[in-house]
Parts: C-alpha cells; sequence; structure tokens
C-alpha cells in the first residue's frame, strides 16, 4: 500500500475517533499488520471477525479499517484488559483461521506528564514510527472455535417496561416476560 493511501486511513481513523492518541495507533498498526496476513480486506459482511480483549480507543481504528463491528456481530469483546486481537478469517462450520497480535512489553511506557493533547500525539507519532511487526508479538491461529454468524430474533415487549426487547433476552418471572434491566435478581446482578 502506497504511504499516502497509509495516511489516508490514518486521517479517516483521526476523524472517526475525534483526535489523535496512542490507542488509536495501536489499532491502526494491528490492522496493518493482521490484514496482509489474511490475505483479506475491509469485511463486506461477516466474513472477517475480530475478537478484542481491551474495550480500548484501538478497537475504533478497527471498526473502520476492517468493517467489523458489534452490530454486524463480527467484532467481539473479551474484555481481559489486554492489548490483545484476534483477527479471523471464516471457515466452514465454527471454525476460522487468522491472526493473533499481542502488544509487546514495554512498549507503552507512558513518561509522567504525558496527559495533555500533544503529549498524547507525541506518543502516538512514536508509535506510528515502529513497525507493527515490532509492536506486537504475531502468531499464525488454526480451528479457532467463534460464534456463528450473527442472528436475528423477533422481539417482544416487556411485561414491566413496555420496552421491545430481544426474545432470547427476556426472562420468565412469576408467567411474565421481563427485560433483563427490569427482571429481579439474579438477572440484574452485575449492572
Amino acid at each position: 500500500m502506497k504511504e499516502s493511501e497509509l495516511l489516508a486511513e490514518l486521517v479517516s481513523c483521526i476523524a472517526f475517533y475525534g483526535h489523535l492518541c496512542p490507542g488509536l495507533i495501536i489499532g491502526y498498526q494491528a490492522v496493518r499488520a493482521a490484514l496482509p496476513r489474511l490475505r483479506k480486506g475491509r469485511a463486506r459482511d461477516e466474513e472477517l471477525v475480530c475478537i478484542t480483549m481491551t474495550d480500548s480507543c484501538a478497537i475504533d481504528a478497527i471498526q473502520l479499517l476492517t468493517g467489523c463491528t458489534a452490530g454486524k456481530g463480527n467484532l467481539l469483546f473479551r474484555d481481559f484488559g489486554k492489548m490483545v486481537f484476534l483477527f479471523l478469517r471464516r471457515g466452514r462450520g465454527a471454525k476460522a483461521r487468522g491472526v493473533r497480535l499481542a502488544m509487546r512489553p514495554k512498549i507503552l511506557r507512558r513518561p509522567p506528564g504525558t496527559t495533555t493533547p500533544a503529549d498524547r500525539e507525541a506518543a502516538a507519532a512514536a508509535l506510528l514510527a515502529v513497525p507493527p511487526e515490532k509492536l506486537f508479538t504475531i502468531r499464525a491461529v488454526t480451528d479457532y472455535s467463534i460464534p456463528g454468524r450473527a442472528r436475528i430474533f423477533p422481539s417482544q415487549p416487556c411485561a414491566a417496561c413496555g420496552e421491545l426487547t430481544m426474545e432470547p433476552r427476556l426472562r420468565v418471572e412469576n408467567g411474565k416476560m421481563l427485560c433483563a434491566e427490569c427482571a429481579p435478581e439474579p438477572y440484574t446482578r452485575g449492572w
């Protein structure tokens, strides 16, 4: 890919996210490392899947550049608080092949005082200068089990609040179908 195309992608990421920061560059660099290894471009549907182990701003660059989104069901969150990303191509059945990227230790040393926009931009520029292969430990993944393609379920009104809720998410309580928000414990535990 030409440098001008890479720059255009980065500018698009910044416009989508709102500003330049190290996390956005991490997502950008992860995509730059993963897609060529998958011999795959941006997803049109669910043929490409990203499983992310963080909820950081890196995800915004990943969504924009890969087409993997929560709405399509091909951006899956396993929020373990780790800068780890799996990019997978769906195979036949529930197995997929792809690549796993894990941020290398000591890459994200944030010195004291990196809280201003200028400091964040400088840190982002430093990350952008590092080749993706040096930012991440990259390994091939084979036969990874992933959920099936997204399913569309009918919605029904909750008996308490009346809001439409996906049928599989409704709970039966005293003969009434309740959403998780209206259902008593243990359904609301952890909210």
